[in-house]
């Protein structure tokens, strides 16, 4: 009888490995910089709260091999999301196999589940009570969940054909640079008319503490220190920083990137 209720138990959690390593793929892959999620991510692109919901009736299959189903619309668009919506923004992402089918099985399981509170799983019962997120919150997962899309895995920047090209905040020579407090301000209060949206003052963004470790995490994985303080001439009212400072090089360099 107990043999027969574990195998009946571990039946029902077949998808369960595929499920958490999809959610692995979606916050490696820095998803959540463009897409909400619950009410946390960005707005550059739709909010996949209820992607499993999603009607195939209303999907354009025109572009889509195979079967007209939601898995397969949504496999299609993760290869050359494009080809299938024309005019998208999101870019090729460059996507193996096992990286589009996790992202699949995680979207169809993004759906409403109308189940008694009494009922929710522990981890539920936390984001939605006690205002925790629902992945984890050291520098890594954070960076990866929020800023690898378009800075890259590791800082390294990001290149897609027809934008212009993402900076790379894990360059050495930018964090040699960069001060704690100008990355966490840029961070923060993003870049007006670039692409780099203010984390920190948007609905669904970073609380202060996560941009903190995420600055750290950077510093960390670099083995680059925070530059010592530079006092500025001052003349006038005016602060002046000397041309070929570190300060002037960085303000140069950022003013053609995108960030």
């Amino acid at each position: 009888m107990d043999r027969q209720a574990i195998e009946v138990y571990l039946a029902s959690r077949v998808g369960a490995p595929e499920l958490v390593q999809g959610k692995a793929v979606f916050h490696s892959l820095g998803c959540r910089g463009c897409h909400k999620v619950a009410g946390v991510g960005g707005d550059d692109g739709p909010d996949l709260t209820s992607m499993g919901d999603r009607d195939p009736a209303r999907l354009d299959f025109t572009r889509v091999p195979g079967e007209a189903t939601v898995a397969n619309w949504l496999a299609e668009h993760f290869r050359a999301p494009a080809r299938v919506v024309p005019g998208s923004q999101m870019p090729a992402m460059g996507l193996t196999e096992p990286q589009v089918r996790g992202l699949v099985f995680y979207m169809l399981s993004l759906r409403r589940h109308d189940v008694r509170e009494s009922l929710w799983p522990a981890d539920r019962l936390r984001v939605e009570r006690l205002d925790e997120r629902e992945f984890a919150v050291d520098g890594a997962t954070l960076f990866g969940t929020f800023c690898a899309a378009c800075h890259g895995q590791s800082g390294e920047g990001r290149t897609y054909p027809g934008m212009v090209p993402f900076p790379a905040v894990g360059n050495p020579d930018f964090l040699a640079a960069a001060s704690d407090e100008f990355i966490s301000n840029t961070v923060t209060h993003g870049r007006p008319g670039r692409r780099m949206p203010a984390w920190g003052t948007k609905d669904g963004g970073l609380r202060p503490r996560e941009i903190a470790v995420i600055v750290a995490h950077l510093r960390q994985t670099s083995g680059v220190p925070a530059p010592r303080a530079h006092r500025p001439s001052v003349v006038g009212s005016k602060v002046m920083q000397p041309r070929g400072s570190t300060v002037c090089t960085l303000l140069c360099r950022l003013s053609w990137s995108g960030w």
